[in-house]
């Protein structure tokens, strides 16, 4: 039996770069600090038309 290539080894360096890839986020979220957020007032762009104004636009169509 030969010994395994180059190739056939698994790529060890890509999965602990992953792992400390998601052990920084975890840290990060961690120490995410919510009390730099601010509130941001929320505006409807886009309204749904009152009962009043369907009522107007069936009659108009009509």
């Amino acid at each position: 039996m030969s010994s395994p290539t180059k190739e056939d080894l698994p790529r060890i360096a890509d999965e602990i770069e992953q792992e400390k890839g998601q052990q920084q986020l975890l840290k990060s979220i961690e120490t995410f600090e919510a009390e730099k957020l601010h509130h941001a007032k929320t505006e409807e762009k886009n309204p749904l038309p009152t009962k009043e104004e369907i009522e107007a636009e069936k009659k108009a169509m009509a």
